[in-house]
């Protein structure tokens, strides 16, 4: 097929006048408000996330935003490089050359969906946006390695980045059931029921799908896709890929010890460093270290291992364990990057935004005193009034020892997120 026809069908609005309901679907997620708000910026917008969330909906989306504003069909461009590779600006000259439209002077919207397929593509986008400010560029891709590092080396100031996560509870219920919640407190049982189905399905395609089928997806569209077209152009051999993913999944938050788990795979720690980069990059895991004040950025050691999100585990796993599966989906919710230990003692996750955060997780809906020594532990060490814990039960707080717990359920967390901490 000639380059012609591949745009050509890319962009059906510019023969039909509006983007088909298939690839603009009805629903809009909350990450929708916030590329449509940025447009009237002149930054690149970049947006990336694990495959399968929605990103190439959101384009769509976009276009039709755009097209149902005023803005000429003809002046909106679609490009996937999913579909067939190619340097940015000739596919822009052939975009030229079908429709007539400038773009080197007119106002245009260049939306360029698995862009870091393309070669050197943050030098061309660089290129593009520092000559031709007439553009907006928003662009997508699966493999933060390719996007947010080129980002920020080539394209420094220039970019807004959206990070779209697989759905929320509430974007969940919204899109399963066709009502919007406002206020979540006046959905409060409502999402409790729909939690259970929730934490097996969070993404848009499979809301309605039986658990197995969701799972087969999950291994199939999302596991196996980054796995055979994402990592292995890399060198990753995907058998190994997914040995080394089946080791971290079967135990979230197990603690990585790479020479011994070289040695376990007859794998040099060199090629194992290069595994582990690339899984972390694509979105499949995520690596916690042991919080020090002192040294934020702390070494390759004692580095703990989970799932990107928790959903994941599913397409390997099956069932999961209760209790790595609550505190899965707290390191994914929160977007963990610390732990702490010391000795014997040990706090779950600390969040660093601004302030020290101690979360402690207890996959029970009833806690005791001694449930809370380590947190308790944590906050007379670093001077701290109030930690949090994350468990099973209701919200509340209470007095221990002259510290303050603030106590939340798994279903207050997904509903609000990291808020819940403010």
């Amino acid at each position: 097929m000639s380059s012609r026809d591949i745009i050509s069908l890319l962009n059906p609005w510019w023969r039909e006048g509006g983007v088909r309901k298939d690839l603009a679907k009805p629903y809009r997620r909350r990450a929708f408000n916030e590329i449509v708000g940025a447009l009237e910026y002149g930054q690149i917008q970049i947006i990336t996330g694990l495959r399968r969330v929605g990103k190439s909906t959101l384009l769509y989306q976009t276009v039709e935003h755009l097209i149902s504003s005023g803005v000429d069909p003809l002046n909106i461009f679609y490009y996937s490089f999913d579909i067939a590779l190619g340097n940015p600006l000739e596919i822009l000259k052939s975009y030229s050359n079908l429709t007539g439209v400038d773009w080197r002077n007119e106002r245009v919207y260049v939306f360029f969906d698995e862009i870091q397929k393309a070669r050197e593509w943050s030098s061309w986008l660089k290129l593009i946006y520092d000559s031709h400010p007439n553009i907006k560029l928003v662009v997508s891709g699966s493999s933060s390695l390719h996007l947010e590092e080129n980002a920020h080396r080539n394209l420094a100031g220039r970019f807004i980045l959206h990070k779209v996560e697989p759905l929320s509870l509430i974007e969940f219920f919204e899109l399963k059931t066709g009502r919007r919640v406002e206020n979540p407190e006046l959905w409060r049982d409502d999402l409790l029921i729909t939690l259970k189905d929730y934490i097996r399905k969070p993404f848009p395609e499979i809301v309605n799908w039986s658990e197995l089928r969701a799972a087969e997806y999950i291994r199939e569209s999302v596991l196996e896709k980054v796995v055979s077209s994402d990592l292995s152009p890399h060198g990753l051999d995907p058998s190994r890929t997914l040995e080394l993913l089946t080791i971290f999944y079967s135990e979230p938050g197990s603690y990585l010890n790479v020479n011994s788990l070289a040695g376990e795979l007859n794998m040099s720690k060199k090629t194992l460093y290069k595994y582990l980069e690339y899984m972390k990059s694509s979105y499949l895991v995520r690596f916690l270290r042991n919080y020090r004040p002192s040294v934020r950025a702390s070494s390759r050691k004692m580095r703990r291992v989970y799932p990107y999100h928790w959903s994941l585990t599913f397409g390997l796993m099956g069932d999961v364990e209760r209790g790595h599966l609550v505190e899965s989906m707290v390191a994914s919710i929160l977007d963990a990057s610390y732990y702490w230990r010391k000795g014997n003692r040990e706090v779950d996750f600390i969040l660093t935004n601004g302030r020290i955060v101690p979360v402690e997780v207890k996959a029970k809906d009833r806690i005791r005193k001694e449930d809370l020594g380590n947190l308790l532990y944590f906050l007379r060490k670093f001077g701290l009034d109030t930690g949090f814990l994350i468990y099973e039960g209701e919200d509340g707080s209470m007095e221990v020892g002259g510290k303050h717990v603030r106590a939340s359920s798994l279903l207050s967390l997904c509903i609000y997120g990291a808020l819940m901490l403010d």
